[in-house]
């Protein structure tokens, strides 16, 4: 069963705070933060759209020397067991860094992954 997380449990890094600052002004619909879709694992994604499935995660640390946690050998195969995951319960994961977040290809990327749901929305 996948569960909400109260925001302030987890400390916001630098590129969360930075995209979640590019989508108010943007003016996109409300994301979710570290949603739990997979209580079993406890597997959260960063941000996401829960009505759509449509999850964002958030990969930092792309120019780091010797590379960001998502560049180790052993994380990426964390991270690719958990979009595996994701993908077999119809969430469609969209992985950005951080220069896609402040360049705003992030915001467009969800902006058209959204959009139908958002069409469909404003209809009603």
């Amino acid at each position: 069963m996948a569960s909400r997380m109260d925001e302030n449990q987890i400390a916001k890094s630098d590129l969360e705070a930075t995209f979640d600052h590019y989508w108010r002004i943007f003016d996109g619909p409300p994301l979710e933060p570290e949603y739990r879709f997979d209580s079993e694992r406890k597997y959260r994604f960063d941000r996401c759209h829960i009505i759509s499935q449509v999850a964002i995660e958030l990969d930092g640390g792309t120019w780091i020397p010797g590379g960001g946690r998502h560049n180790r050998a052993s994380s990426f195969e964390k991270d690719a067991e958990k979009y595996n995951e994701a993908a077999l319960k119809g969430w469609a994961v969209l992985r950005v860094t951080t220069q896609q977040v402040t360049s705003g290809y992030a915001m467009q990327l969800l902006e058209r992954a959204l959009q139908p749901v958002v069409s469909q929305e404003q209809a009603s």
